[in-house]
């Protein structure tokens, strides 16, 4: 018990010399590597005592001539940890961002079926059908054009190029 207690006032009075000799030097050295304001640089040099404290009651620490790089190193970890954890938040924030803006589109999705099918009635039976045939269908030009008697593809795709141009005018004026 009494070899314990002197091993921990040891310790104590280390971390202590190793406190006010280092600090100053890896304090700036963290703001300069990390680009940290001198209140964060600080609350990572503790944190990063008290580490060294724990590893050296572990007996982790060999050599103390390392002491700074051995400190320094430790407090890279806790920074690039902090790094991992703010990148994490950041990539929720935007995920639950995404989501949220997805829902409101799900719901103005509904909105545009109807606004949709209010444009196809207005629009003459051939234009209709071919619309139908190309995206509900999945036909291709050429397809569509053997299936409804015209010439070339050209000539459907002309026709579908007019249905969604009366399209965009009957919801540019429902918009106006």
């Amino acid at each position: 018990m009494n070899n314990q207690l002197t091993v921990q006032t040891n310790l104590d009075l280390d971390l202590h010399e190793i406190f006010h000799s280092q600090k100053s030097y890896l304090i700036r050295l963290a703001i300069q590597k990390f680009k940290l304001c001198k209140i964060e640089a600080e609350e990572l040099f503790t944190d990063a005592l008290i580490i060294l404290k724990e590893n050296m009651m572990k007996g982790k620490l060999a050599h103390s001539e390392y002491i700074r790089a051995y400190v320094f190193g430790i407090m890279r970890n806790l920074w690039c940890k902090q790094q991992r954890v703010r990148l994490k938040e950041q990539r929720y924030i935007e995920i639950t961002k995404h989501q949220s803006s997805a829902q409101v589109f799900l719901q103005s999705d509904e909105e545009l079926k109807s606004e949709l099918a209010n444009t196809l009635c207005k629009l003459n039976d051939r234009h209709r059908k071919i619309l139908e045939l190309y995206y509900v269908h999945k036909l291709s030009l050429r397809e569509i054009a053997e299936d409804l008697g015209y010439k070339s593809s050209a000539v459907v795709k002309n026709l579908k190029f007019r249905a969604l141009q009366n399209c965009r005018e009957v919801i540019g004026e429902r918009c106006a």
